[in-house]
């Protein structure tokens, strides 16, 4: 998913293992990049992910 906010292109992407993990980074106007993070290091999103991924409370 990308979103443009300012010139800047923010975008969230997930891994393509079975762990859920979502990835953030940002491409800024003037075309550099910042370093992809993980986005469950920022808010605990463990309620939202879905039953049987690993690290899920369901």
């Amino acid at each position: 998913m990308g979103i443009n906010v300012s010139g800047n292109l923010r975008l969230v992407f997930a891994s393509d293992d079975d762990k859920g993990s979502l990835f953030h980074t940002i491409r800024y106007a003037n075309g550099t990049w910042s370093k992809a993070g993980l986005v469950q290091r920022a808010t605990n999103l463990s309620g939202w992910r879905p039953s049987g991924v690993a690290g899920s409370a369901g």
